[in-house]
């Protein structure tokens, strides 16, 4: 079902609160995911989830109707998902974020290019 942007506005202002799980609490509980493919989602999702263009509405529309009328592709997105949450772990969080870290810090050291120390304030 697609809402007009003035509607959509009117839910997300006149709303308490967006409940936004996390894929892994999903995946555990076994419901499918849809997602929006950004960068890092084929690693996060691998084949547990569908992507899909956070831009194009029928794209969207045309996920969530697979999943509501082919079961079967509802039964493989649900056990994917689930195997895939066994591989969530702290682990797995600590190195990701260890990971992006290191990708950043080539960034940092150009702020503060004459200096080894940050600035105090």
């Amino acid at each position: 079902m697609l809402v007009s942007e003035r509607f959509r506005s009117l839910l997300y202002e006149f709303s308490r609160a967006l409940e936004f799980a996390t894929a892994g609490s999903a995946f555990t509980l076994g419901c499918p995911v849809i997602a929006a493919d950004m960068p890092g989602a084929k690693k996060q999702f691998e084949d547990a989830a569908i992507l899909v263009n956070p831009a194009d509405e029928l794209q969207i529309v045309q996920a969530l109707q697979s999943v509501f009328s082919d079961n079967a592709k509802r039964e493989v997105l649900i056990h994917r998902g689930k195997k895939r949450a066994d591989r969530f772990t702290g682990r797995d969080f600590a190195e990701g974020l260890l990971d992006l870290l290191d990708e950043f810090e080539p960034i940092r050291q150009c702020w503060f290019a004459d200096s080894q120390e940050l600035p105090r304030s």
